[in-house]
């Protein structure tokens, strides 16, 4: 995902998109402030955070916080040996040279500084959170903000009951996904996709020589793993949430919800970590196999949810609802549709921007607006200039360019601009009707009886994507 602090305006983004620590502090915050069920969507709001800033700095700081990067400090600038870090709570200061004041000031530098350059290399740095607008989380978020130069910082305002959505959804049983014809099908690529999401987040697991990491300090990586095997399993219209179980140790694993019932979708952190508690190091060179992914039925009532999934409600997802806010559609319509089209079994329905319309046209009426599907020509990233066709959403003045790689040089399968972007290209004329002026030319725009099932399995396939 692209970092909340490099982006603009409002949108509205997942909590799963961040870590485990955030979205219980988030929940922690709702709880104590009252704030009714937990969210699973918020929205962001990219402001000036001087009210941040000040309350920053009336705040006592937390010295205790900043023992390991003090003495990380002191260890990198060879005042003390490697081994310090097995006790950094407790250095040998006299050896060091410095008081304790100094190592605790130190070391509140260094985490700003850190903190800042995660900030400034686009990493997955939470946003500041506020309550009723009063500032609640995220101090040193906004000192280092501070410490960048920047203007204005992105702050989820939890007071703000219109810019929250909540966990929720269920169907009719007979349009769940079934296990038995994904996951436990051999022949299906669900189970291995799940284990090569797993794979990636293990290969993104940077270390260095003290078993630390920028994203998770010295814990594991299974919310990382979680949240990822969420992600693909949305792509196959599966209701799931990562959430944290404390049975034997601390773990994160996926509540999922199939038309067989309610599963536990998870990966043994013991194929690929070793400790315990909150403390976990990398076991090295480590492939993920499909047979690392277990998933078992703890319900054989797939609507029984609110029994597993804390904060769950029954919002009635997937019968009639209110039509998708702009700001959704901006965040999550391009990443769900180039999901849904990546996992495609056929490929020849998808030789390029035509078929891509097609679903994403669909996918917009599902959400509960117009799509129009728009034939025309237009200048690629080098130049060229190429027939092309794109989807356009009036009422929202947005447009979906259905080949941005192509078009733009960014390689997305698909990406959701402000109309004004389409306006340097030629309209031909608007679908179905342009039909009878292109003749001959018109034959991938003829739809097959085939394509037309599979466009529409893959629409809906996003717009329960979209609304999850």
């Amino acid at each position: 995902m692209t970092s909340v602090w490099k982006r603009h305006g409002s949108f509205e983004v997942p909590l799963r998109d961040f870590s485990t620590d955030f979205r219980v502090l988030v929940q922690d915050v709702e709880s104590a402030y009252k704030l009714g069920p937990h969210r699973s969507i918020v929205r962001v709001d990219v402001r000036p955070y001087g009210d941040f800033v000040e309350w920053a700095r009336s705040q006592e700081p937390d010295w205790d916080r900043y023992a390991w990067d003090g003495t990380k400090v002191l260890v990198a600038q060879r005042r003390l040996p490697k081994s310090a870090m097995d006790h950094y709570e407790n250095p040998d200061l006299e050896r060091a040279g410095v008081t304790v004041d100094e190592w605790l000031r130190l070391g509140f530098e260094h985490y700003i500084d850190s903190m800042a350059r995660s900030i400034a290399d686009g990493k997955n740095v939470p946003p500041l959170v506020a309550v009723e607008g009063e500032p609640i989380d995220g101090r040193h978020r906004a000192l280092a903000a501070l410490r960048l130069g920047l203007s204005v910082a992105p702050i989820i305002n939890l007071g703000d009951a219109d810019g929250a959505r909540h966990l929720g959804g269920t169907m009719q049983r007979d349009q769940l996904t079934s296990i038995r014809e994904t996951f436990l099908d051999p022949r299906h690529p669900m189970r291995t996709q799940l284990a090569a999401a797993a794979q990636r987040v293990y290969d993104d697991w940077q270390v260095d020589e003290e078993g630390y990491d920028w994203q998770v300090g010295v814990g594991g990586i299974c919310h990382l793993i979680a949240d990822a095997m969420t992600d693909v399993l949305s792509t196959y219209g599966v209701w799931a949430v990562s959430q944290s179980c404390s049975v034997g140790e601390v773990h994160v694993n996926v509540i999922a919800q199939f038309r067989e019932g309610v599963f536990v979708v998870d990966i043994n952190p013991y194929n690929y970590e070793t400790g315990g508690g909150y403390t976990w190091k990398k076991r090295p060179d480590i492939t993920f196999t499909p047979d690392f992914v277990t998933a078992e039925r703890i319900d054989s009532d797939p609507f029984n949810l609110q029994a597993y999934v804390e904060g769950y409600e029954d919002e009635g997802f997937g019968r009639a609802s209110k039509p998708a806010s702009a700001r959704l559609i901006e965040e999550r319509l391009g990443r769900c549709l180039g999901n849904a089209i990546r996992t495609c079994m056929v490929p020849q329905h998808f030789k390029g921007c035509p078929e891509i319309a097609f679903v994403a046209a669909r996918a917009v009426e599902r959400l509960g607006h117009e799509a129009i599907i728009v034939v025309g020509r237009g200048r690629t990233s080098t130049g060229e200039i190429v027939g092309h066709v794109w989807v356009e959403i009036p009422m929202l003045d947005l447009g979906i360019e259905t080949n941005p790689s192509q078009m733009r040089g960014e390689p997305r399968v698909a990406a959701v601009l402000d109309i004004e972007d389409f306006e340097a290209y030629e309209t031909i004329g608007y679908y179905p009707e342009v039909l009878a002026q292109i003749g001959p030319g018109a034959e991938r725009l003829l739809l097959t009886e085939a394509a037309e099932r599979l466009y529409d399995k893959l629409a809906d396939r996003v717009a329960r994507c979209v609304r999850r």
